[in-house]
């Protein structure tokens, strides 16, 4: 037998509906009837992981074979019987084990798509029958009382009445409180997330508000007083001034030239030895694994196992060479020179209230001055209807078109931008 070792299984009555009867039982311990074709062998989850194996004599035994079926009384014997425990009819040859039992009803079970039906068709009365062998008396046990459970009285079936069905329509109340019971809860079990969605959504409607808010146009109507204007000159001045840099500008007096570091390079040097660990695996034995049951078809299951290779983990020592570089400089010409370059230095401006517009004075510029960027804004002030004085600042275009007293259209948002300003007719 070597080192199988064997699993108590079990069994259902399916006469008694007794369950999980000890696989090493021949007949129920409930009814007293014996197993037969019906009965089948299982084991249960929790068996199969926490199982319990039989003693070496048992698994003996459950190692002879599987049960067959007397063909008399219908009757399961184990395999070391030779007679059945319950007729006393001898086991012959064509005897069906349980394996064979099983096959055939699965067969029976799933029929073919070929499979047709075909009537039965009386077989000739054999002259002269074979007389069946007379079985020998056989003693069994006492029956065991059934307990029959006491049974609960029938429901008495109850028919409603008109009046029972007018009470059971919902009235619209109770309709507003199923629906508002039915948003409590939803809140009661989504907090987290409406809260999050409720935040989000709250920023992204109040953004948009402010948008709104700031950026929609107003209008207001503004007489107009009299304009203001600025106007100014940026002026440069040259000056000579020391610079250097690996290309010699136009217009640059050289003064010097040296020979500087431009950039590095990588140049090799030379290999140099290392060493790291590497994570290996090698083969450290075998353990045996429980793969599955087998049934052995006598109320017993055999455990399947199999050898698995078990590795372990080992770090080797492994040498390489990497190379080194080191950094070589490139060398270049750097000029060093002297060149004119203009500078703001000061600026003259112009204002004035009236509608001309005069230029600063660039007349009095030096030699080695020269103007610059020029620089404009226009503005005018007005009232409007509530007595309160603004200055607007517009282009030249508009502003240039205002006369005193006229009275303005202004176009506006809450964020201070003109939009536009217009005469009324």
């Amino acid at each position: 037998m070597g080192n199988r070792r064997v699993v108590r299984g079990f069994w259902d009555c399916r006469y008694c509906t007794r369950t999980k009867i000890d696989g090493d039982k021949e007949v129920c311990p409930h009814c007293g009837h014996p197993r037969d074709k019906d009965t089948t062998f299982y084991m249960t989850e929790a068996q199969k992981r926490n199982p319990t194996y039989v003693g070496k004599e048992e698994a003996k035994k459950a190692l002879s074979g599987p049960d067959w079926e007397c063909k008399f009384c219908g009757s399961l014997n184990s395999a070391t019987l030779n007679d059945c425990k319950n007729c006393g009819a001898s086991r012959t040859a064509d005897c069906k084990d349980y394996f064979q039992i099983k096959a055939e009803q699965q067969k029976e079970a799933v029929p073919s798509a070929s499979e047709t039906h075909v009537p039965d068709i009386a077989q000739p009365k054999d002259d002269n029958p074979e007389p069946e062998p007379k079985p020998e008396p056989v003693i069994t046990p006492d029956p065991v009382p059934e307990v029959i459970p006491e049974r609960d009285p029938e429901p008495v079936q109850y028919t409603p009445t008109s009046n029972d069905v007018e009470e059971n329509v919902p009235t619209f109340l109770d309709i507003i409180k199923k629906i508002l019971r039915g948003i409590v809860d939803f809140f009661e079990y989504n907090s987290e997330e409406i809260m999050t969605a409720t935040f989000v959504i709250a920023g992204i409607v109040g953004v948009v508000l402010l948008c709104v808010w700031l950026f929609r146009p107003h209008y207001k109507t503004v007489k107009f007083d009299h304009t203001y204007w600025d106007y100014s000159i940026e002026v440069e001045q040259i000056r000579t001034v020391s610079e250097n840099s690996w290309t010699l500008p136009d217009g640059a007096k050289n003064v010097t030239t040296k020979s500087e570091i431009y950039t590095h390079k990588k140049v090799f040097d030379h290999n140099e030895t290392k060493s790291h660990q590497v994570k290996k695996e090698r083969l450290a034995g075998y353990e045996t694994k429980v793969t599955g049951y087998k049934d052995l078809g006598n109320g017993y299951f055999e455990e399947i196992t199999e050898r698995v290779p078990v590795y372990e983990t080992y770090y080797e020592t492994e040498y390489y060479t990497e190379p080194v570089y080191r950094n070589e400089p490139v060398y270049r010409n750097k000029y060093y020179y002297d060149i004119d370059r203009w500078f703001h230095y000061r600026t003259l401006t112009e204002s004035g209230i009236d509608s001309a517009v005069k230029l600063p004075d660039t007349s009095g510029l030096k030699e080695d001055e020269r103007t610059g960027a020029h620089k404009s804004t226009y503005s005018f002030r007005a009232t409007d209807e509530e007595g309160v004085t603004e200055n607007y600042d517009v282009s030249y275009s508009e502003w240039e078109t205002l006369e005193a007293g006229d009275l303005l259209t202004v176009k506006y948002n809450k964020a201070g931008i003109i939009l536009s300003i217009k005469e009324q007719e």
